[in-house]
């Protein structure tokens, strides 16, 4: 099943494709790649490829670095009362 928060990685990054956006929110929501794979109805691979342009387009070498780098404004947007 696709998260339904990956909406809110849209102001993260604006710029990134739909799957891509798709593929931080699992990220952000804890998911390991395979878990992130299931969900999205792809394969490991694929969402293995899809974590690497990530990375490069954040400029990070690490899911640590990703998550330190989004994960504050990620949360700020699921989770702000509105």
């Amino acid at each position: 099943m696709v998260p339904d928060t990956w909406e809110s990685t849209a102001m993260i990054a604006d710029n990134l494709s739909r799957r891509l956006r798709q593929t931080l929110a699992c990220l952000l929501d804890g998911d390991t790649e395979k878990c992130a794979a299931r969900r999205l109805g792809i394969s490991p691979s694929t969402l293995h490829v899809y974590v690497t342009m990530l990375y490069r387009h954040f400029g990070v070498t690490s899911r640590s670095e990703l998550l330190v780098h989004c994960l504050p404004r990620y949360t700020t947007r699921v989770h702000s009362p509105v």
